[in-house]
């Protein structure tokens, strides 16, 4: 018969989804970020060796995410929608 077990936490991990929280600065380990971002760990590893992912703080073998500048990183990474769909290239094309 199963057993009802409870995981208790410390009061800062049942207010934030962080790994790491130093004073008011919250961090994210390369798995939480993934997770979050909806891409492998390999793949924050790529963005990272392109020099194209979001900034780090490495300690060692530990990779940390500052949380408060995610939103600023992502926000380098918008794209504005294309007007006029690909019938518009295909004229441009042909008329240059």
């Amino acid at each position: 018969m199963p057993t009802n077990r409870t995981t208790r936490h410390s009061p800062a991990s049942r207010t934030t989804n962080t790994d790491v929280e130093f004073g008011e600065k919250q961090y994210l380990s390369a798995t939480h970020l993934a997770a979050r971002l909806r891409v492998s760990v390999r793949t924050l590893a790529r963005w990272d060796a392109r020099r194209v992912g979001p900034p780090k703080i490495k300690i060692g073998k530990c990779v940390l995410y500052d949380l408060a500048k995610l939103p600023a990183w992502l926000e380098s990474h918008e794209i504005e929608a294309v007007r006029g769909g690909h019938r518009d290239h295909a004229k441009a094309r042909r008329t240059a």
